[in-house]
């Protein structure tokens, strides 16, 4: 009896050792969805379908402006150079209360970000590095809102307006 129990003891410490690795790393993959990236969330955001997709052909961030209106908030980009660049804006596919906007093309985005004290709307807007030249942005809400994305010019400019 002694001897079977001998024989059987590494297959069973293995199969327990499998077992727990196998939870782990479930877990692990579990983890690492909610830390996902901002551009690990535009896969899901599904932006190349967004009708908020806008050709800006601007490569510079200047100014970052945020204005309370009746019945709306905006955020305006200032922006200047026009040379290669693209704007696409989406909402979380996992928090409808963020709204990511995504630039290529742009050489620098360090601007001083708004403050959104008396917002209704935004509470914080936080900016993320992607490469060289791409930047997003993200837009924490107190509420689902709606929102529409254009572009102006003279001077040049990208805007956000939320409702």
């Amino acid at each position: 009896m002694k001897n079977i129990f001998q024989m059987f003891l590494p297959f069973f410490i293995f199969l327990f050792l499998t077992i727990i690795l196998f939870f782990y790393l479930k877990n692990e993959d579990f983890m690492s969805q909610k830390r996902s990236t901002v551009k690990e969330i535009f896969k899901d955001v599904n932006v190349e379908k967004s009708r908020d997709k806008i050709r800006t052909g601007i490569s510079k961030v200047t100014r970052i402006r945020w204005h309370q209106h009746d019945g709306f908030e905006r955020l305006v980009l200032d922006v200047s150079d026009y040379n290669a660049g693209n704007f696409k804006m989406g909402v979380d596919a996992y928090n409808d209360t963020k709204l990511h906007g995504f630039l290529t093309g742009y050489r620098y985005f360090s601007q001083t970000l708004p403050s959104f004290g008396s917002s209704a709307i935004v509470k914080n807007m936080e900016v993320y590095t992607q490469s060289k030249n791409d930047y997003s942005f993200t837009l924490f809400l107190h509420r689902p809102t709606e929102y529409k994305v254009f572009a102006l010019s003279n001077p040049s400019r990208i805007v956000i307006d939320m409702y």
